[in-house]
């Protein structure tokens, strides 16, 4: 389960347009080098629904560069969806505490010596 970030959202009258990988509400438009992990090789947004009450976010998930763990993009490739884990919290839903379902890849990226590539085929 996620912070509720209730500090920063109550004083922004916005929705976020994004959460990152922390549930961290995000205000600017996503691009890959706002990813909450500067040594991330991958970054995918995803949309993502929770599984109580059907509420939608739209929400970063990432890879770190780790040996032998499946890349975002293997994922993706082989068609399975990558999971983000819990959703960002909202109104005291018990699936607060659920894994988020995940709806659909909107964008994937990876990093070249860290420039950011958009990997093609994966589209909103």
């Amino acid at each position: 389960m996620h912070p509720s970030y209730a500090d920063i959202r109550e004083r922004i009258d916005e929705q976020p347009q994004w959460y990152d990988q922390h549930g961290v509400p995000r205000y600017c438009p996503f691009a890959p080098q706002h990813c909450s992990d500067i040594y991330a090789s991958e970054v995918a947004l995803l949309e993502i629904e929770c599984q109580a009450c059907g509420q939608m976010f739209v929400a970063e998930a990432l890879r770190p560069r780790i040996p032998g763990a499946p890349k975002l993009s293997e994922i993706v490739a082989r068609g399975d969806s990558p999971s983000y884990g819990d959703p960002p919290r909202h109104e005291n839903c018990a699936g607060e505490t659920m894994g988020a379902w995940t709806i659909r890849v909107i964008e994937l990226w990876t990093s070249h010596r860290g420039d950011w590539v958009r990997v093609d085929g994966v589209t909103d």
